[in-house]
């Protein structure tokens, strides 16, 4: 059965590339079990180097981040999943009633490791620390109304994010002292 290639990351340590594969051609499956894999190709491997041993709904999007975990989203389960390099769960982000997650989100990580989920509504930043513990969630009025499919951090600590409008935000993250 042919696996359609959604979400795909580079994982520099191991020289090789996560991707999400799902099975039906929706991107968005809702409905999905947890069938549908997390593999790991090597960059110069032409064979599959593993597979990820957690079954997802509909594995969405993933980052590494830089302790090389990977983070994925679940767009069937409504929740971010963190991956050790060895493909062991680490820990999973689901919603509550502080930050409900809606079906359609993003995910990156900053230098430090951070974890940044969006989601639309408010709150619709929420911050996790690289251990899957809370470190804040706040509301940005610029992305009130927007969908995030997209996420990324510059090597200069800017904030880029792709909207379902098409257009591209850039955000400069200034600490509160």
């Amino acid at each position: 059965m042919t696996k359609y290639p959604r979400g795909i990351a580079y994982m520099e340590t191991s020289e090789s590339i996560i991707v999400c594969r799902n099975k039906k051609k929706d991107a968005n499956d809702l409905a999905a079990a947890a069938s549908n894999s997390v593999k790991k190709y090597g960059i110069y491997e032409p064979n599959i180097r593993e597979e990820i041993d957690a079954k997802f709904g509909c594995p969405l999007q993933v980052c590494v981040n830089v302790n090389d975990d990977c983070v994925i989203s679940d767009f069937a389960n409504c929740s971010i999943i963190v991956i050790n390099p060895r493909g062991e769960t680490r820990f999973s982000f689901k919603p509550s009633k502080d930050f409900p997650i809606l079906n359609i989100h993003s995910i990156c990580c900053d230098t430090d490791g951070n974890i940044y989920i969006f989601s639309n509504g408010t709150p619709n930043v929420c911050i996790l620390e690289p251990d899957g513990n809370l470190r804040d969630m706040l509301s940005c009025p610029d992305l009130y109304n927007e969908i995030v499919f997209a996420a990324v951090f510059d090597t200069d600590g800017y904030l880029w994010l792709g909207c379902l409008d098409g257009s591209i935000k850039i955000f400069q993250l200034i600490p509160i002292k």
